[in-house]
């Protein structure tokens, strides 16, 4: 099987190793090492097809999900700045839904409402 680099990836070996760095251009923080060219070929598949997830899922309030490595794991961020990690992506997407719904509701008892607990 052929393969080729997709153009927003670069490999770097450094003289004297047999590993590799594999990086994502775009995103100059995202690197991992890799031991054979077949590995980097896997983990730019399963990086690249998390990122079309990402882009493809819409959460509630001001909640976002990131990759913090080629090699991930996902991330659920807010806008306060609070953070889950986790290898599970359902889960984060749970999460987020979750909380919103919980955000939701004390929202509303501090608003002087009634709600169904």
């Amino acid at each position: 099987m052929k393969y080729k680099l997709p153009e927003r990836f670069k490999l770097t070996r450094h003289a004297g190793e047999t590993r590799f760095w594999l990086s994502d251009k775009l995103d100059i923080s995202k690197a991992i090492m890799c031991d054979s060219l077949k590995e980097a070929f896997e983990k730019i598949e399963s990086y690249l097809a998390a990122l079309e997830k990402i882009e493809k899922t819409k959460l509630p309030n001001g909640y976002a999900i990131v990759t913090n490595s080629i090699d991930y794991k996902f991330i659920l961020t807010n806008q306060n700045g609070t953070f889950v990690a986790s290898d599970s992506f359902e889960q984060l997407v749970q999460e987020a839904t979750k909380t919103t719904k919980l955000d939701l509701q004390i929202d509303a008892l501090n608003n002087g409402e009634e709600i169904e607990v």
